[in-house]
């Protein structure tokens, strides 16, 4: 009798010590499966291999190592059995308590599994429920008349396109990008040696680690370029020229569609360096200041999600070929409205009449981006409808139609040139638009050439 009760006994005490499993509905992406749970030190534990195969990830275990690989999408989380240490893309995070085996099975706490593949976990009626994180998140940040454009993306990798003017631009940008808790940039690009879009980038050197640079290959005699070379040369970042790259990072794929040797070779206009970002089925297409002639000598095949438009919106922004070609579902235009032309209110009305929804920094303020690769969701600093320009009550865009002037406009480039520069001479008769002087040149839109530099 004494020894049927010793043996009950130790039975009570070893189910006591063996955690309970039970039956926890697990919704994903609206799809709901039943996954065995056990409740350990105030954590919710799911098995290791159901869990990471229901998100989407693969998982290597090797028994010779004791050790369990999952990977998903440029994440590679790294779990060692017998303690509670792991490692998430080679850094070492905590798993909170050490790998439970139980009939065959390891389980880990439900939320570290999820949060280091990128889901969000939430509790509700009996039910846990989660759900993906953005694969990127694309700011375009309000610095006026310029770019400045941030895809954060999984992983603390993080692209910047541009960094906005030399005067407001730098801090602008280095303080948002500390408020959206960016640490290190992985990729920095300058799309054009113009200080809207290029005055920026020395402050952000000076601000974040930067791995690698490229550039469109142009350069320019203006303060912001020489600071932007001296601060790349300081701190050892490698800089190269567009050729085509292409960058998978973190489960997307970013790619410069130019070419330096073919940007020597165009105008002004076109010397900007036009990349774009798939993530899933979405793409999104940034054209810098890439206007006239060439506009569509780069532009991907195919349908984009959303397009950044070229020159703030300029009267050579944007044209119907281009809306077109791309057939954009959104259109971010970054301009601040206060010099005169940028943006032409025509050409945000031909992008409003294509169907797609116009944003504007002006307008809008920051403007947000987040795609899971299948949908995207558009937020604003600002609510409310993007200001068209009245061009008639505002006095701008003089006709330039005089049969000669002061200076010479090429309607494809958007710029003017003195009379008797070569590329003035060899401007077609039907994109020809005399001005009588700079200011007539500049409310119309057009831009002084870089090569003839007309005074």
């Amino acid at each position: 009798m004494h020894v049927k009760k010793t043996w009950l006994l130790l039975l009570i005490l070893l189910c006591l010590a063996t955690p309970a499993l039970a039956a926890t509905p697990v919704e994903v992406n609206g799809h709901t499966a039943l996954l065995d749970t056990v409740s350990q030190q105030g954590r919710l534990l799911m098995p290791l291999r159901a869990t990471s195969e229901l998100l989407g990830a693969k998982v290597t275990y090797l028994a010779d190592a004791n050790t369990a690989y999952i990977e998903k999408q440029g994440t590679v989380l790294q779990i060692r059995f017998g303690d509670a240490m792991a490692w998430l893309n080679g850094k070492i995070v905590s798993t909170g308590v050490p790998p439970l085996v139980q009939q065959g099975k390891a389980y880990l706490p439900l939320r570290f599994i999820a949060e280091c593949l990128n889901y969000q976990v939430t509790y509700a009626g009996g039910k846990v429920s989660l759900q993906p994180l953005p694969l990127a998140k694309i700011h375009f940040i309000d610095v006026g008349t310029g770019d400045a454009i941030l895809i954060q993306l999984l992983n603390d990798q993080n692209i910047l396109i541009d960094a906005g003017p030399t005067k407001g631009g730098g801090g602008t940008v280095t303080a948002y990008l500390r408020q959206q808790g960016v640490k290190q940039i992985t990729l920095l690009v300058a799309t054009t040696p113009r200080d809207e879009h290029m005055g920026g980038l020395a402050a952000v050197l000076r601000s974040f680690p930067v791995k690698q640079a490229i550039d469109s290959g142009g350069a320019s005699h203006e303060s912001f370029y020489t600071s932007f070379k001296e601060e790349l040369a300081k701190r050892g970042v490698p800089l190269a020229g567009a050729d085509g790259q292409v960058y998978e990072l973190s489960g997307v794929t970013f790619t410069v569609h130019s070419r330096q040797a073919d940007l020597f070779r165009q105008s002004a206009a076109a010397r900007s360096l036009v990349a774009s970002l798939k993530v899933g089925g979405q793409t999104f297409l940034f054209m810098s200041d890439r206007t006239g002639q060439n506009e569509l000598a780069e532009v991907p095949p195919g349908p984009v999600t959303l397009l950044k438009a070229a020159d703030h919106g300029s009267i050579n922004s944007s044209s119907q070929e281009l809306l077109q070609k791309t057939r954009p579902r959104a259109v971010v235009v970054t301009t601040d409205y206060t010099q005169p032309g940028y943006p032409h209110g025509p050409v945000l009305q031909r992008i409003q009449q294509s169907g797609a929804a116009l944003y504007t920094s002006g307008s809008h303020g920051h403007i947000v981006v987040a795609t899971d690769g299948q949908t995207y969701r558009v937020t604003t600093q600002q609510p409310g409808p993007a200001l068209i320009p009245d061009e008639l009550t505002h006095g701008l865009h003089l006709p330039g139609n005089a049969e000669y002037g002061k200076y010479l406009g090429d309607r494809r480039s958007g710029l003017y040139h003195h009379p008797n520069c070569e590329e003035a001479k060899a401007i077609p008769e039907q994109y020809r638009a005399w001005f009588t002087d700079k200011l007539h040149a500049q409310l119309n839109g057009y831009r002084p050439d870089d090569l003839c530099n007309p005074d």
